[in-house]
């Protein structure tokens, strides 16, 4: 007979692990536009701390340079515990240039349709 325990998958409820913290921001981002804050100050790659988070740390997020590019995600993780994240790290999406929005580019997906200067 299996422990009913042994089936529930691993984020729900306590486990042994979770005092283990979260792996390090070096695997949060490798873009170079992310910018990741936390208690220990900013960061940004390729130069980032590989050291273990405790449990509960956050980590906020933001693009760089502002107005290049938009963060498409969560702007903050937390450790949970157990090495697991409480969402997928974000990413940092180009925003369209003034030419790509002259051309009315699809690709830069902040078009306005309809507008008159």
């Amino acid at each position: 007979m299996t422990n009913v325990a042994e089936q529930l998958p691993l984020f729900y409820g306590w486990h042994p692990d979770d005092s283990e913290g979260c792996q390090g921001l070096k695997l949060l981002a490798t873009d170079e536009h992310v910018v990741l804050s936390t208690e220990l100050g900013r960061f940004r790659a390729p130069n980032l701390p590989t050291d273990l988070l405790p449990t509960d740390s956050v980590v906020r997020f933001r693009c760089s340079p502002a107005g290049s590019h938009r963060l498409v995600g969560a702007e903050e993780l937390r450790c949970l515990g157990g090495g697991r994240w409480s969402h997928r790290p974000p990413v940092c999406q180009p925003l369209p240039t003034l030419e790509q929005l002259q051309k009315g580019d699809p690709k830069g997906g902040l078009i306005r349709t309809g507008w008159s200067g």
